[in-house]
């Protein structure tokens, strides 16, 4: 694309006549392509006699699709496309697409220059598109496609190409008013406060502007248009208008000036409106098991440029928080306790502690609002993950001894669950030594075998709970017996083994016989019966 200017410079004054004359003999002399490029202007001539003349080269751009033109159902066949710059300038962003039915699979599609693409057309068939963003002149590329048609109907192969054509641009300097806008009023004003602003229009060019109007935007306040009407050339216009504070901290206020012919000016003018800006964040711990305490931090502050008066402090507790300790040092009785912790300065903050135990599994959210007596507010939220987790212990109490043989005595075995979470399946098996066996249990179903009582599977032992379990054995020889308690759990994985020495004697009473266990064991591990 080329673009040219003919011409002379503006003349003088003094040399306007002498000037015209050399302007019409140039154009009597002219070319023809020039004559005709000379603009009128509504029959007068250009400031400057200036003339305008622009060329532009275009692409040759030919396509060439080169194939058989009879194929056999289910066999692959290659078509390939050429396409063909023959022109002196580049072709830029070519585009070719290639429209298929989809009674034929595309098996493959491939360029070596470009990308190759594959979308919907419409229903029934689709399109294998090919962009290059610039083709060489003199210069080729190929697209070959792969088809294999999946049926004998006759297949249609559209190709369609297209790439962007080049345009052409200049400058033409014309004459034209130009609008200036200013806005002269406050920089600093209070929150709701009210004040007059002025807004100054002057036309700068040397032409009128018609139809001027103004177009005023301020923060927090609606658009108020004002119609000027013509500002002749070097005239200026007030206008003053009211604007009410409505929001804290920086109001913008945006003057825009139209007119015809798409003349716009514009201004912008800040103001700074004083009010407090409350700020509020609170620290958690990020994880804790069940039932321990969280101790917790909020940070307040004031970052704006007024006084925050009398200001309220509300916490909202997690679900199911005890034993809680606010920012005084004073129980927690509410679940969304309120202190009143006064003003707060500009620029100025403080810290407040509190802490609460935990005893909900999962997410624990505390919620912190701030509150002053203008209704400024700021709140903030934090989330600990509470675990919860079993704990089991296992505790046997057997009969104080020594007792006579032949003598049913009881045993009791106790699983407490000291944790925050129920503990689930627990397996338990009581054992005896040789010369002592159970007679019966209670508590749970069990099944007695010699030496031993199994007892089947506890489903679960709640958080806190326990169980109480009793076996009633009978030794028949003396000396001293062992009894051995194992748990074994799967949530959480556990294993307790808890062991009791019982005597048991024969003789008359007043005498006891020698203490000589019964059933001993290499190891001292009484033997397990099933």
């Amino acid at each position: 694309m080329e673009a040219s200017e003919v011409g002379r410079p503006v003349e003088s004054p003094e040399s306007s006549s002498e000037s015209a004359r050399r302007t019409a003999r140039r154009v009597r002399d002219a070319s023809p392509s020039l004559q005709q490029n000379a603009p009128t202007f509504g029959g007068r001539p250009p400031l400057g006699q200036r003339q305008l003349t622009l060329n532009s080269h275009s692409p040759m751009v030919r396509m060439e699709v080169l194939g058989p033109k009879a194929i056999s159902v289910g066999k692959e066949t290659i078509y390939r496309i050429h396409l063909m710059n023959q022109g002196s300038v580049a072709a830029r962003y070519a585009i070719v697409a290639v429209t298929l039915p989809d009674s034929v699979e595309v098996i493959g599609a491939k360029a070596r220059l470009g990308s190759v693409g594959r979308e919907k057309a419409t229903s029934g068939t689709y399109r294998v598109k090919w962009q290059i963003d610039q083709l060489e002149p003199q210069s080729q590329q190929d697209l070959a496609i792969t088809v294999k048609p999946l049926n004998n109907q006759p297949v249609e192969l559209k190709v369609d190409w297209t790439f962007r054509a080049e345009s052409l641009a200049a400058t033409i300097e014309v004459q034209q008013p130009k609008l200036e806008i200013a806005v002269d009023g406050p920089t600093e004003m209070s929150f709701g406060e009210t004040r007059v602003f002025k807004i100054r229009l002057a036309n700068i060019g040397n032409g009128p502007a018609e139809d001027v109007m103004v177009q005023l935007d301020a923060t927090g306040a609606a658009a108020n248009p004002n119609r000027i009407g013509n500002l002749a050339a070097g005239e200026t216009r007030d206008l003053e208008i009211e604007l009410t504070a409505g929001q804290p901290g920086k109001m913008k206020i945006l003057a825009v000036a139209t007119a015809v012919g798409n003349l716009t000016a514009r201004v912008s003018h800040e103001v700074r409106v004083r009010r407090a800006k409350l700020v509020a964040n609170v620290s958690a711990p990020q994880f804790l098991f069940a039932g321990t305490s969280a101790s917790y931090e909020i940070h307040v502050a004031n970052e704006g440029d007024a006084v925050a008066k009398d200001l309220i402090l509300e916490v909202a507790l997690p679900r199911g928080a005890k034993e809680g300790q606010g920012i005084d040092n004073q129980p927690i009785t509410a679940t969304t306790p309120r202190w009143r912790i006064g003003s707060l300065a500009p620029g100025s903050e403080r810290t407040y502690a509190f802490r609460c135990v935990l005893t909900a599994e999962g997410k624990n959210s505390v919620s912190v609002r701030l509150q002053s007596a203008d209704n400024l507010t700021a709140a903030t939220a934090a989330t600990t993950q509470v675990e919860a987790v079993a704990d089991l212990k296992l505790m046997v109490n057997d009969p104080p001894g020594p007792i006579p043989v032949g003598r049913e005595v009881t045993y009791e075995v106790k699983l407490v669950n000291r944790g925050s979470k129920e503990a689930r399946n627990i397996k338990l098996v009581a054992q005896f030594s040789d010369g002592v066996e159970p007679t019966r249990a209670i508590g749970q179903p069990s099944e007695i075998v010699p030496g031993q009582v199994i007892f089947d599977p506890i489903l679960a032992i709640p958080a806190g709970g326990e169980l109480v379990l009793k076996i009633t054995a009978r030794a028949n020889t003396g000396g001293n017996a062992r009894f051995r308690a194992e748990l074994t759990c799967s949530e959480p994985d556990t294993k307790l083994v808890s062991e009791e020495t019982t005597r048991f004697f024969a003789a008359a009473p007043g005498t006891l016989p020698k203490s000589e266990p019964i059933g001993k064991l290499p190891g001292g591990t009484p033997p397990i019966r099933r």
